[in-house]
């Protein structure tokens, strides 16, 4: 039996009573079900698991069915394909074509089928052969999934037994059989282009419906509102999810409106604004802050807006996207200000440290002066004793004041510091020299090995010096008696030298190394004879760093410690001199001039005795502490004063300050050499009197083009 045709029954069986006949309803234009019935088309429907549920009168005829044998059961149960043809194709494709409308859910056109009906034994049985043209229609539900497949025939038999008829009653006619044949042929082609055709519109249905679901779920999943409107009316056409949750309002509520529906009336012109200008002007508009009234309070959005083109690039939608920024907005003004309450603390702090520093140094000024006179009177053995304990306490007060300062300079970011060539083992030297006594006290040998020979470093050398005094005088307060410390240095990573201290102490804890440069944490010392502020390493730590270096240590318990600070290698300016000065450029002109250089830098006083050697006639001066430079300034008036700003003894600036206060000083020209190379600092030199200022590294050009003007002026008069 073939497809389109129901299963007869195996067996006769007893007929039973009609059923009473069913009553018309109530109102006849409802009916539909009698409508659809009596319609004259052929149609059977389906559900999704392809069982009958409805066939038209028409269908029951031409596949010579009954209603009540097929509806409710699949069809392919009440039509099963037995037809004796080995050759027919007719069930497998109805099963492809429903298949494809389950899974494409859009209408399926088959070509042209052969169906083999069963007759009744009244009109003699056997088969009949009927050709039908289907088309499969899916009914979609609400949430666009299959609920029915409309299965409609069209019976196009007579067509083709016409082209039988004509083959037996007209053998002879070659044309009509030629046309017959054509026509058949072309109803099967066209039946079959429409099928390809079908399915290839399906296919691409499908692919769209996908790259729209895709496109669809990123907008709905965006965290941030996503909404569009309608380029000419600003109205909504489209609001994503988190827009839903962010306004408080449905999207249907939404959609078909604009912004003057819902926000107050100076928001909504302010959102206007910026939608033509984005349609006037076919551009993105950024909008870094937007605040915006929600059901949930005032919140800040980053919103940008651009437009959406056709073909002609005329725009036909706004597409915005929306950031809740409101939590960051907040955070953000915590942050600065904390940072703005952090600067006025800080500046508190420095101008109260300030103070109490000149009002502790008053005071002190006359315990440790008048301790000092009471030591050069006669006195007892236990006078002389308590005045010392005064004299060591007061100079304890003094060097814990000055550190204290020092670190709250750093912390402040106004310490000075001039970074320049620095010789190493000149400073390694003079601090080892410095500590000797105090070491020599203690039985504690200080030697200083494997010096990197010519190695100079970018370092403030004042600050250098302190560093280094603090880290030696460490080592031999907390060495053992007898002990020793070994200073060497030693080329590290990324261009660096590492100067190391090395003692034989008893070493430091793991646990402690965290808290050995915390400021005023002596780790247990301060509850032993040790003197100490507990400020020392805090302090060399903020001083290396504010040079660019690095301080750590390397500690084994019973063995010993090792501080190390690493800073960047420098080329000294002797040798930078040496290297790029040309000879014959710089060849020696008569001069005469005495010039004074004041600068504790031993290098830096070296590269300008090689300078000046190119002039004949030029003497050089020079002075390493402040308070002498100003006593040979008076003694010797000289055509030039070169003055660097940090000194040992006092800051360069307050020499400047006393050299144009002093008569006899007044007029000499003073030119300033520091690596201090702020525009502000060099206006302040320049209005304080200065003659001049040259920055370190020196360029030797600028120098002796001064010296030569100078040199013609003459020097000055006694």
């Amino acid at each position: 039996m073939a497809v389109g045709a129901p299963e007869r029954p195996r067996r006769a069986r007893k007929a039973e009573p009609s059923p009473p006949p069913i009553a018309p309803p109530a109102d006849p234009a409802a009916d539909f079900r009698l409508l659809f019935e009596s319609a004259p088309v052929s149609i059977l429907i389906l559900d999704r698991e392809l069982r009958i549920v409805a066939a038209t009168d028409s269908y029951l005829a031409a596949s010579r069915s009954v209603r009540d044998q097929i509806v409710g059961r699949n069809v392919f149960d009440a039509f099963p394909d037995t037809s004796p043809d080995p050759e027919g194709s007719g069930s497998s494709h109805f099963r492809a074509s429903l298949a494809r409308v389950l899974a494409w859910r859009v209408a399926d056109t088959m070509a042209v089928e052969r169906y083999d009906i069963p007759l009744p034994e009244a009109e003699g049985g056997g088969l009949e052969q009927r050709f039908w043209s289907p088309v499969n229609t899916p009914i979609l539900d609400e949430r666009g999934r299959v609920a029915f497949i409309v299965h409609r025939v069209e019976d196009v038999t007579e067509f083709i037994r016409a082209k039988d008829l004509s083959r037996e009653h007209d053998r002879g006619s070659g044309k009509l059989n030629s046309r017959t044949a054509g026509m058949e042929a072309d109803v099967y082609t066209r039946a079959r282009d429409i099928a390809d055709a079908n399915r290839q519109l399906n296919v691409a249905n499908l692919e769209l419906r996908r790259s729209e679901a895709f496109l669809d779920s990123v907008i709905e999943n965006i965290p941030d509102m996503v909404f569009v409107k309608d380029a000419r009316t600003l109205r909504f056409v489209r609001l994503n999810r988190a827009g839903e949750a962010l306004l408080g309002i449905s999207r249907s509520d939404y959609v078909g409106r604009t912004d003057h529906d819902f926000f107050p009336v100076e928001e909504a012109d302010f959102f206007t604004l910026k939608d033509r200008e984005v349609i006037a002007h076919g551009h993105v508009v950024d909008i870094p802050e937007e605040p915006i009234e929600t059901p949930s309070g005032r919140r800040i959005l980053h919103t940008k807006k651009l437009p959406v083109v056709d073909d002609d690039g005329q725009p036909i939608y706004l597409l915005g996207i929306s950031e809740d920024i409101t939590d960051r907005k907040h955070a953000n003004d915590a942050i600065e200000a904390a940072r703005v309450e952090a600067d006025r603390a800080n500046r508190a702090k420095t101008e109260f440290l300030s103070r109490m520093s000149h009002e502790l140094r008053t005071p002190l000024n006359a315990i440790l002066g008048f301790s000092q006179l009471l030591e050069m009177d006669e006195l007892n053995a236990d006078q002389r004793e308590n005045v010392a304990y005064i004299s060591q306490a007061g100079r304890h007060l003094l060097e814990l004041i000055n550190e204290v300062l020092d670190i709250s300079r750093i912390e402040s970011g106004q310490i000075s510091i001039s970074r320049e060539p620095v010789a190493v083992d000149e400073v390694v030297h003079e601090v080892a020299t410095l500590v000797r006594p105090l070491a020599d006290a203690r039985g504690v040998t200080v030697e200083v090995v494997a010096i990197e020979p010519g190695a100079f470093v970018l370092a403030d050398r004042q600050r250098l010096n302190q560093v280094l005094l603090n880290l030696l005088s460490n080592a031999v307060k907390y060495n053992r008696e007898g002990g020793s410390i070994r200073v060497e240095t030693r080329p590290a990573d990324d261009g660096m030298l590492r100067i190391t201290v090395a003692d034989t102490g008893f070493g430091i804890p793991p646990e402690y190394h965290d808290r050995l440069f915390r400021p005023f944490d002596r780790l247990g010392a301060d509850r032993s004879s040790v003197e100490g502020t507990g400020m020392g390493l805090a302090l060399s730590k903020g001083l290396v760093e504010a040079m660019a270096g690095s301080i750590g240590v390397e500690s084994t318990v019973g063995v010993g410690s090792s501080f190390w600070v690493e800073l960047a290698m420098a080329e000294s300016q002797l040798a930078r001199y040496e290297r790029t000065t040309d000879a014959a450029g710089a060849a020696a002109r008569e001069a005469s001039l005495v010039i004074l250089q004041i600068d504790d830098n031993v290098s830096n006083v070296r590269l300008v005795e090689r300078i000046v050697a190119r002039r004949p006639g030029t003497e050089l001066l020079s002075a390493g502490r402040g308070q002498l430079g100003l006593e040979l300034a008076r003694h010797h008036r000289p055509g030039l004063i070169l003055l660097d700003l940090h000194l040992p003894d006092m800051a360069g600036d307050e020499v400047l300050g006393q050299l144009r206060a002093d008569p006899a000083t007044c007029d000499l020209p003073v030119v300033v050499l520091s690596a201090d190379a702020e525009r502000g600092r060099r206006d302040q030199l320049i209005a304080g009197g200065a003659f001049g200022y040259l920055d370190k590294p020196l360029d030797v050009g600028d120098f002796l083009a001064i010296v030569d003007r100078l040199a013609a002026r003459g020097m000055p008069p006694r």
